[in-house]
């Protein structure tokens, strides 16, 4: 019975494959408008996304608000590739549908589709450095 449900184990991951999480490094800045407002530093950038503690945006927020020394999380925006981010979205999905985007097209003007980050990074892995 044991090997017949290792036996299914292994079909099921040859017809829906698990997906590695790539880790995503993250390049966190005060605008230069609000050095006078926000104190403290961001100094350990690049940070892996998984060291935040959690996989939300809200989490990336909070870690902003402990090294810059705010008081009030509220107050504090995210802004990725010039857009608004909400707190609720999963750092992952932030950075495949938002950031990567932005940059492949940064890169590749001319491209017509931006493919996904997934095939780039079996392909090229020194594209996201």
């Amino acid at each position: 019975m044991q090997e017949a449900r290792y036996l299914i184990e292994d079909v099921c991951k040859v017809i829906v494959p698990t997906q590695t999480q790539l880790e995503y490094l993250l390049r966190l800045q005060k605008a230069p408008s609000n050095e006078e407002y926000i104190g403290g530093r961001m100094s350990k950038n690049p940070y892996s996304a998984k060291s935040f503690g959690g996989k939300t945006m809200a989490d990336v927020r909070l870690k902003i608000c402990k090294e810059c020394e705010l008081v009030d999380i509220e107050i504090l925006e995210l802004l990725v590739a010039g857009k608004i981010v909400s707190p609720q979205l999963d750092i992952n999905q932030v950075y495949e549908q938002v950031w990567w985007p932005f940059t492949y097209r940064q890169r590749y003007p001319d491209s017509y589709e931006v493919p996904p980050i997934h095939d780039i990074v079996s392909t090229e892995p020194g594209l996201l450095t």
